[in-house]
């Protein structure tokens, strides 16, 4: 309990909104039941098996919003399409050094970090099949709920993102 209250997060309604802000981003968050560590961003994906959920969007409210599902594409599915040379546009989001450390074989991907995602995405041609990566998948499944919200149909996150592709694909890749 906190302060007397059995209620342990009772203590945020509490809490000026904009000071609650700060609070969240501090403090564990709760989205549909789970406690997850805080995103960088609220209302941002957060990777879980299965279908993925929002944050709930004011941080003193305990109604989450409607769960938003991120379509995923496994490392042996992503391999086996790129073996019989299916178009796809591979998206990574992750920052020039990682590219240095391990990558998935070049077949012309986009390279837009996640911070500047947001701002570049227009880059990508909404009718094209996409697929988008990072290092674990938690921060392409926050670029693949934005493509969606921007009428993208055919896009999904690689699973486990370049560790996957390590773990299913390539051993030969460096684990970072």
């Amino acid at each position: 309990t906190v302060g007397g209250d059995p209620d342990p997060l009772a203590w945020v309604s509490r809490v000026p909104w904009a000071a609650r802000i700060t609070l969240t981003a501090l403090a564990p968050c709760v989205t549909l039941g789970r406690t997850r560590t805080p995103s960088f961003q609220a209302g941002a994906v957060l990777p879980t098996s299965g279908p993925r959920s929002t944050l709930v969007s004011d941080p003193g409210s305990t109604a989450p919003r409607e769960p938003v599902v991120i379509p995923e594409i496994t490392a042996t599915e992503l391999h086996a399409r790129l073996e019989k040379e299916h178009p796809l546009v591979l998206v990574d989001v992750r920052e020039p050094h990682e590219i240095q450390i391990a990558d998935l074989p070049e077949v012309g991907q986009h390279r837009i970090p996640v911070g500047e995602f947001p701002e570049r995405m227009g880059e990508l041609d909404p009718e094209s099949a996409v697929v988008v990566y990072c290092r674990s998948g938690a921060r392409s499944a926050w670029a693949v709920r934005l493509l969606r919200q921007q009428g993208f149909q055919e896009v999904w996150n690689l699973k486990g993102g370049v560790l996957a592709w390590r773990e299913e694909v390539d051993p030969s890749l460096e684990a970072y």
